[in-house]
C-alpha cells in the first residue's frame, strides 16, 4: 500500500537528514579540537531512541 511507505519514507528520510547534518557538523567541530563537541556514542544514543521509538510511534 502506497501510505505505509509514504509514512515509512517520512519517518525515516527527515530525522536522516538531520542528523547527518548534524553529525557532519559536529565532526567538523571536533576536527577544530573544541570542547562543545558531542561524544560519539550519545550521537548513537540519540539516534537510536529515535528510530527505535519514534519510527513504530508513526504507524500507530
Amino acid at each position: 500500500t502506497e501510505w505505509k511507505k509514504n509514512t515509512l519514507k517520512t519517518a525515516v528520510m527527515f530525522p536522516a537528514i538531520l542528523f547527518s547534518i548534524f553529525f557532519v557538523l559536529n565532526a567538523l567541530i571536533w576536527g577544530e579540537k573544541f570542547s562543545g563537541t558531542i561524544p560519539f556514542g550519545t550521537m548513537f544514543a540519540l539516534v537510536v531512541l529515535w528510530f527505535g521509538i519514534s519510527v513504530p510511534l508513526v504507524f500507530l
